[in-house]
C-alpha cells in the first residue's frame, strides 16, 4: 500500500520499479504530480488516467474521488457507486487505505482488496451522510460505521442484488439511489436489511 508521502517520495523519482501486488491510492492532486498531468487533463478523463498509470507502474490504482476508479496493469478498470460528502474531510483517505490494507491483510489479491476496501469505505461514508448529514461527517465517524457496512456487505441478498444493480457502472449516482433503495428497507428480503443494519455502533 503506498499513499499520502509514499506517493510524493514516488513523485520525485525518475524511475522506480514496485513489487507485484502494489496499491496506490492517490487524489487527484498525487495523481497530477505522480504523472505530471494537470488536475484538469486528469479529471477529464479519470477511468483512462488510472488504466493507464496502472499499466505503466504494474499496480492497482484507485484514483481517489467522487466515483472512485480502481484500474489494474491489465486495463480493467472499476468505477465505485458508493461514497458521500463525509468522505471529502480530513483523515477519510486514511480510513480508506486501512479498508483496502485489511483485505490485503486477509490473503485477496490486490485488485479484489482495492474494489472491496473502496466499496466498504463508500458504504460505511455513504451511512455516516444519511444518518449525520452530509456535511456535518468526520473521518472518524467514517471508522465508526466500518462495522455496520460490513455486516451489510456479508449479507448474501445484499451482494446478489445491490452490487450487480449498482453495476460499478460510469454513473455512480444509481449506485447511492440503489443503496438508498436497499436501506430503506422498500425491498422485502425477509428482514436482512432492517434499519437497524445502519444504527451508530
Amino acid at each position: 500500500m503506498i499513499d499520502a508521502d509514499g506517493l510524493n517520495l514516488l513523485a520525485d523519482l525518475k524511475d522506480y520499479r514496485l513489487p507485484p501486488g502494489s496499491v496506490l491510492t492517490p487524489h487527484p492532486g498525487e495523481m497530477a504530480r505522480l504523472t505530471g498531468i494537470s488536475v484538469e487533463m486528469l479529471e477529464a478523463r479519470r477511468r483512462d488516467s488510472a488504466v493507464e498509470f496502472a499499466g505503466k507502474t504494474g499496480a492497482v490504482v484507485v484514483l481517489k474521488g467522487f466515483g472512485s476508479v480502481i484500474a489494474d496493469p491489465q486495463g480493467e478498470a472499476f468505477i465505485n457507486p458508493t461514497g458521500g460528502p463525509a468522505l471529502a474531510s480530513g483523515g477519510s483517505g486514511d480510513v480508506l487505505t486501512g479498508s483496502v490494507a485489511s483485505f490485503v491483510g486477509q490473503g485477496y489479491p490486490a485488485k479484489e482488496s482495492a474494489v472491496l476496501g473502496v466499496f466498504l469505505h463508500g458504504l460505511a461514508g455513504y451511512m455516516v451522510g444519511r444518518e449525520l448529514g452530509e456535511y456535518s461527517g468526520i473521518a472518524g465517524d467514517v471508522l465508526d460505521f466500518l462495522p455496520n457496512a460490513i455486516r451489510i456487505m456479508q449479507n448474501d441478498e445484499f451482494c446478489r442484488w445491490a452490487l450487480p444493480l449498482a453495476g460499478w457502472g460510469p454513473q455512480p449516482i444509481y449506485g447511492r439511489a440503489m443503496l438508498d433503495f436497499l436501506l430503506d428497507g422498500e425491498l422485502n428480503y425477509g428482514g436482512y436489511l432492517p434499519r437497524d443494519f445502519i444504527e451508530l455502533p
